[in-house]
């Protein structure tokens, strides 16, 4: 049996409550559904309450095209190394890091991003983002040495 303590409303005393999720009878558990509290309903009426209509697919055809935008960022630069490798003189080793920076960026960065999106909003974080993965992956188009590709692909992995 779980305990905890629910505040009603600003500095008014906390009720205690019990919820019981799971129950153990002659060694077997027996799992029940709480009912939701006063205000609240479980997630499947309120989904078949609202429907599924012209916003959801929407959302999902903007979401689809962000993922796009991310997988063509993230593994658009097999693309480029075959053909970068005589101008820029790369090496085995040289593609190899150049293929992986952009994941040591993304590692680097995702909680970061994903606290900044959790407290400021998806919306906020996901647009300028975008933009300023598309401003360093086209100043990576202009790099002429190693180094410089190196960092504008961390930078974009970052973002």
């Amino acid at each position: 049996m779980c305990e905890f303590k629910e505040k009603q409303g600003g500095s008014a005393p906390a009720e205690s409550a019990k919820l019981t999720i799971a129950t153990i009878e002659g060694g077997n558990v027996i799992a029940s559904m709480p009912e939701p509290g006063k205000g609240a309903e479980y997630f499947e009426n309120a989904l078949e309450a609202t429907t599924f209509g012209k916003f959801n697919y929407l959302l999902i055809l903007i979401s689809g095209l962000i993922l796009a935008n991310v997988l063509l960022e993230t593994l658009g630069i097999s693309f480029v190394l075959p053909v970068s490798q005589c101008d820029l003189n790369l090496t085995i080793q040289q593609r190899g890091i150049l293929s992986a920076i952009g994941f040591a960026g993304i590692i680097s960065s995702s909680h970061l991003w994903g606290f900044l999106a959790d407290t400021t909003g998806r919306r906020n974080i996901i647009r300028p983002t975008l933009l300023l993965g598309f401003v360093v992956t086209v100043l990576s188009s202009f790099a002429t040495n190693f180094w410089l590709m190196v960092i504008l692909r961390y930078i974009n992995g970052f973002w």
